[in-house]
Formats: C-alpha cells, structure tokens, sequence
C-alpha cells in the first residue's frame, strides 16, 4: 500500500524530494508521465490506444501453444500495420513498409474465456511509427499476476515509391 501511495504521489507531482520509480514504456504511455525514459524522449506525434477482444479473434482457436488458444505472431505483425496505417494521413498513397525492432517478448494467451485487457498503443516518432501490443497476464484462476505488460513491439516505417509500377530486376540493380 504505501508503494501504491507514493506512485499516486508521483504520478500528481505531489512528492516533497526527487523519488526514483522504475515505470515500463507502457506504464509511461498509460498514466502520461512526463519524465519519460530516454529511449522513448524523442517520441512525439498523434497517438492512438485501442482494445483489442480476444473472443472475438477468428483464428484464435486454432492457434494453440500448449493446448492454449494464442495469438499468433503474423496476426500481431498485421495488427501493428492496421494501426500505424490509422496514423498516417496518406494511407492509400504508401506503397511500402518497413519493420524495424520488432520482438516478441510474451505470448498471448486467451484461456478459461478470460479477457486480458489486451490493447495495442501506436504512437508517432519523427518519421516513423513505434507500435506496442500490451497485456495483463493472467494465469487460469484469473487473477493479474501482472498490468501493462509489453507483449510485442515494433517500428513502423511506411513510404511511395516515386513510380509504383517500376519493379527493379535483380539484374538491374
């Protein structure tokens, strides 16, 4: 309880002197903390926050880890991209992307029909798109054993050719 105190304090610049208090990326998104990790400083732009419903998934079941339906990674990876293409104002202009630092740090599960407050948070960074899927972890008694955990992550750079009809061979390279 008294971490749960000081954090609140923190969190409403309430605090008497400097208090050092470890936050994860997603924790920094979720309570929009202004002393943000370096890493992420330059982090500037629109950004968009959505929840995903796992039941309502279509592939889920026949995705299995372990006997457990699980998201697969393809379905992530796709998932990253419709939410950076909600970011860009010239969408059905782009003719490629490119993925950057994507990792997998924890897989998806959807067991016992228990929603893990899945959402996904992309958010605008200089030129490109930097997109986190984020998860409670819940074993099957249903219980967090922890919030806003960082699933999957990657950055999204989307750009036009200048003629999109132009293919360069291998030989013309």
């Amino acid at each position: 309880e008294l971490g749960q105190k000081i954090f609140r304090e923190v969190l409403a610049g309430q605090t008497g002197s400097a208090i050092n208090v470890p936050m994860s990326e997603a924790e920094h998104v979720e309570y929009a903390v202004k002393t943000i990790p370096s890493a992420a400083a330059t982090k500037k732009g629109r950004m968009l926050e959505f929840d995903i419903k796992l039941s309502s998934i279509d592939c889920l079941p026949f995705h299995r880890i372990r006997e457990t339906p699980t998201l697969p990674g393809a379905w992530i990876l796709d998932l990253f991209v419709k939410a950076g293409l909600r970011l860009v104002s010239n969408a059905e202009q782009l003719t490629n992307l490119t993925v950057q630092n994507m990792s997998f740090a924890r897989f998806v599960r959807f067991s016992n029909n228990q929603e893990p407050n899945v959402r996904v948070v992309a958010q605008e960074n200089d030129n490109a798109i930097d997109v986190w899927l984020i998860s409670d972890v819940l074993p099957p008694s249903g219980v967090a054993l922890s919030k806003d955990v960082v699933c999957a992550s990657a950055r999204l750079s989307f750009g036009m050719d200048e003629d999109p009809t132009s293919f360069a061979s291998p030989s013309s390279a």
